[in-house]
């Protein structure tokens, strides 16, 4: 397993709340991260397989395309009006390789009405 350089802990994270979100170090060349989420995770596993393959899909091409800062919470449209809410967990960077990477944790099943709250919400439209 390969040393990890910069790892963001989501203690440390939880104390920078209220900005858009975590901020990628300066010391970072690479400014976009490889996304992940945990595919074993309760609530992605109770998703019917079309919805994973939409979410799993919707999240990566928006994660892939965001650089220098990673937001807090993205809700991404499952079916109609219900979204699940990923929220922003840790980042970090393998030290022989440089590549940085963001890891985002579902935790909701929120209505239409309670993902728009937050600045990213992701509909499948």
């Amino acid at each position: 397993m390969p040393d990890l350089k910069d790892y963001f802990f989501t203690e440390q994270f939880r104390k920078e709340r209220g900005r858009f979100g975590f901020e990628v170090p300066a010391d970072v060349t690479c400014k976009q991260a490889i996304p992940s989420f945990p595919k074993d995770n309760k609530l992605f596993k109770k998703l019917s397989k079309k919805s994973q393959i939409i979410v799993q899909s919707l999240f990566h091409l928006f994660v892939s395309g965001v650089d220098r800062g990673y937001p807090e919470v993205i809700c991404v449209e499952i079916e109609k009006g219900m979204y699940l809410k990923f929220l922003f967990q840790y980042y970090f960077t393998y030290d022989y390789m440089n590549i940085p990477f963001v890891h985002y944790e579902p935790v909701d099943v929120v209505s239409k009405k309670e993902a728009s709250k937050f600045l990213i919400c992701i509909d499948q439209d």
